[in-house]
């Protein structure tokens, strides 16, 4: 549920929505308390108290936002609750439950008393909308967050609160607050991590950085769903610097997983596929252990496989595919002006590096005991790469796809990899051609619904980066397509064209991934039945990562990587998690 249909929840039912008088008589229920000054309805449809004294039995009034009937006669702001009988002199202490209980109760009372009057359990929102100037807690000198007398530690305290709160919350309101920066928010993102709609709209905050914080999965809220800056100035100043889309995309960079950003949807890449083409996954065995007199556990169990790995996947013409390749990759080592007539001028290529190391390869030392890793470095890449999840400016991520023949010659340049000047242009490259085990390739047709079938081609494999000699892996993917009759391709010899060009450059891992016998088997081994992956909604997933985060540690990031490469199976997901887990590097845990 968004921000928006959270605040419709949370109108009143029993009458229309209005501001000032009209009608006679108090509030009847004896329900929850609420508080004048609201910005917002409150959630049972009682209206809040007016100022013209204590409150009479009647019947019930119209809601109003701000001041009560004209027939109620409740003390001002104070929560109100079962009317009791009075004049205009008198204050019942029916009509103000809070009356004359602030040397006993304290602020604390007075906040908590508060925070139930801005609370709608139905919808799971909390209101605290222009609390800083709210008059009821300041008749009581409660003085909180963005009030030029706020305390540091009133924030602390007014979360620890609604950490009490049941259900958890997970839709705020923090608009209309006076805020400067963000200090106040800190302890939010600990005592309450449920939160998935926030608003911050209408605070005069100019610091980005503070609302990275804030939001980031590693430090912020990471179950954040939805996002409302609207009327803030850093806002304003980005959208000045980039364009609404290029700020936008600089947010979803802090928090990947956003999917509303002031109330407008951030698109992302997904795929239509139907439950029952889901592919079949396999169930690995739960981890056990036997009881001992000793401390140390014993070993956990070596999960086993009914099926072996298999290095290539090539539906269709297995041929052309191998044909492609032997062709492609020596040009690309050594003459990369010799492939300019496979692209087309809507042709399109991009690079992306990725400089995290794998955790089997970092296990292994290969970045060490290698003699050449060392003197690589990722500084010819950085002006080239494409890698989306680091890039906050849309002018860069537009430049950096390359598109048409000429510009794709240009970038295909090659340049002194390791120790060279890093200037544009993909360092030259040598591939062991001749070492069929050192390439994995997977191959299909793909239909399109204009223009004819494609062929997809992914291959995985290594490269020496010359002049130093240093190892790296890489996925690459093509997209192909028949070379049109008379084109510069089909003149060269070549039978098709590439319209879809990716490189991605990591750090070495090796080909032992698809080595036949690198995945221990099953003794005697068949097929077995599976179990479907369950269909899952995005909130049921988001309610396992955060399950999973918690119990094991890791960034939503890395939980979110954990549950989906074993079917949002939290038992498997655990198992494998405790395989791996001195081997993930320390950034794919929470701080």
């Amino acid at each position: 549920m968004s921000i928006a249909e959270a605040s419709m929840d949370t109108r009143p039912s029993g009458g229309p929505l209005r501001r000032g008088g009209g009608g006679r008589g108090g509030n009847r229920g004896g329900g929850r308390m609420h508080m004048p000054g609201s910005s917002r309805p409150q959630p049972d449809g009682l209206s809040p108290a007016n100022s013209t004294g204590s409150s009479s039995r009647g019947g019930r009034g119209a809601h109003t936002l701000n001041g009560g009937p004209r027939g109620s006669r409740n003390p001002a702001g104070s929560p109100s609750g079962r009317g009791g009988a009075g004049g205009s002199g008198g204050k019942s202490a029916r009509a103000d439950p809070m009356a004359g209980t602030k040397a006993r109760t304290g602020t604390i009372e007075h906040l908590r008393a508060w925070l139930l009057t801005r609370w709608s359990p139905e919808s799971r929102m909390l209101n605290l909308s222009a609390m800083s100037h709210d008059p009821w807690l300041l008749e009581r000198e409660v003085f909180p967050p963005g009030h030029k007398n706020s305390r540091s530690a009133m924030a602390k305290v007014l979360w620890k609160l609604v950490a009490e709160l049941k259900p958890p919350v997970i839709t705020i309101s923090y608009e209309n607050n006076k805020l400067t920066n963000t200090d106040s928010l800190e302890a939010l993102t600990q005592f309450v991590p449920t939160v998935r709609n926030f608003s911050i709209a209408n605070n005069p905050l100019t610091d980005l950085t503070s609302i990275k914080a804030m939001i980031s999965l590693k430090t912020g809220l990471m179950n954040l769903h939805e996002l409302i800056t609207v009327g803030c100035p850093f806002r304003d100043k980005e959208i000045a610097e980039r364009g609404e889309e290029g700020y936008r995309t600089l947010m979803t960079t802090f928090h990947p997983f956003l999917r509303l950003l002031d109330s407008k949807p951030i698109f992302s890449i997904t795929y239509d596929v139907k439950a029952e083409q889901i592919p079949d996954v396999v169930t690995v065995p739960a981890l056990t252990t036997t009881a001992t007199n000793s401390e140390a556990p014993n070993p956990r169990p070596i999960p086993r496989f009914p099926l072996p790995m298999i290095q290539n996947f090539i539906s269709g013409d297995a041929d052309f595919v191998r044909g492609f390749l032997a062709k492609f990759f020596p040009l690309f080592d050594t003459s990369r002006s010799s492939l300019a007539p496979i692209y087309l001028p809507e042709s399109t290529f991009s690079l992306a590096m990725n400089t995290t190391i794998a955790p089997r390869a970092r296990a292994a030392g290969l970045q060490t005991i290698l003699p050449n890793q060392k003197s690589l470095t990722w500084k010819p890449y950085t002006s080239i790469s494409r890698n989306l999840l680091r890039m906050s400016k849309l002018a860069d991520r537009v430049s950096r796809l390359h598109v048409g023949g000429e510009a794709i010659m240009k970038i295909f340049a090659g340049k002194s990899g390791g120790g060279g000047s890093g200037e544009m242009g993909v360092p030259v490259t040598k591939h062991p051609l001749e070492r069929a085990e050192k390439w994995s390739v997977d191959s299909y047709p793909v239909e399109r619904e204009v223009g004819g079938p494609v062929l997809l081609v992914t291959v995985h494999g290594e490269f020496e980066e010359m002049p130093v000699m240093g190892l790296r892996s890489f996925d690459r993917s093509f997209i192909l397509s028949p070379s049109p009759p008379d084109s510069a391709a089909r003149t060269a010899g070549w039978p098709c064209v590439i319209l879809s060009d990716q490189l991605t450059v990591r750090n070495y891992t090796s080909s032992t991934a698809w080595e036949p016998d690198c995945l221990p088997l099953e003794p005697n081994s068949v097929i077995v039945p599976v179990v479907a992956a369950p269909q899952l909604s995005d909130q049921d997933k988001e309610i396992l990562i955060s399950q999973f985060s918690q119990k094991s540690g890791l960034n939503v990031a890395f939980s979110y990587q954990c549950l989906e490469g074993n079917g949002w199976d939290l038992e498997r997901a655990w198992v494998n998690f405790l395989e791996l887990k001195d081997q993930i590097p320390k950034d794919g845990y929470l701080s």
